[in-house]
């Protein structure tokens, strides 16, 4: 194994269960531990405004192979809990072979 694929995250799948008194979606989680995945930092940004200050972070999951991730999902890294953002991307290899699936994701505290 590369020094690339050493990350441990936790896939948190989280599908419609059922429909609150108002008629809104609720959710169930399945946390599904994924190693031998690459978890990679993008950008970072601050917005402090008046009333509090809100950090925004973006990463990069890449999973070999093909992974069925839906917008709804996210994935837990040391602490960090960062939804799916966007749609993931399958990556090929010049034979045309599937080689991973790499998935933005975004993280807000604040």
């Amino acid at each position: 194994m590369s020094l690339l694929w050493f990350d441990t995250v936790t896939w948190v799948k989280r599908r419609v269960g059922g429909r609150d008194r108002y008629g809104n979606d609720t959710y169930t989680e399945e946390r599904v531990p994924l190693r031998g995945v690459s978890w990679q930092s993008v950008d970072s940004a601050e917005d402090d405004d008046q009333t509090r200050d809100t950090i925004t972070a973006h990463y990069r999951l890449y999973i070999r192979g093909l992974v069925d991730v839906e917008p709804t999902d996210a994935f837990e890294h040391r602490g960090i809990v960062a939804e799916v953002h966007g749609k993931p991307a399958q990556d090929t290899s010049p034979t045309g072979r599937l080689t991973h699936t790499a998935i933005t994701l975004r993280y807000v505290r604040g």
